[in-house]
């Protein structure tokens, strides 16, 4: 079996992984996240753990590497990661 890379620093990820009893290292991968306004949110979460995915295995061809991604969609929109916890708050206050 090859060996399982996580391509991503999240916490979230990381102890679901571990809950799950999976065996695996953790390389983030250093690539600038995309979100052209023609993209759905699905495509573009889809674009970005690509690009992730594809980032660490250029590195680790022996490895099966998992990228993943999240975006926040709201009335259409894709509202991105808040750069602060103000923005985090505004954010969770849209409605």
């Amino acid at each position: 079996m090859p060996p399982l890379i996580l391509a991503s620093a999240s916490p979230r990820r990381l102890r679901l992984l571990l809950e799950h009893g999976y065996d695996f290292r953790i390389v983030p991968a250093e690539v600038a996240e995309i979100a052209p306004a023609h993209l759905s949110p699905g495509e573009i979460t889809l674009a970005n753990a690509r690009a992730k995915a594809r980032s660490v295995a250029l590195a680790e061809p022996s490895a099966l590497v998992l990228g993943v991604d999240t975006e926040v969609a709201f009335e259409g929109g894709v509202l991105g990661k808040p750069a602060n916890m103000e923005a985090a708050l505004a954010m969770s206050q849209r409605a």
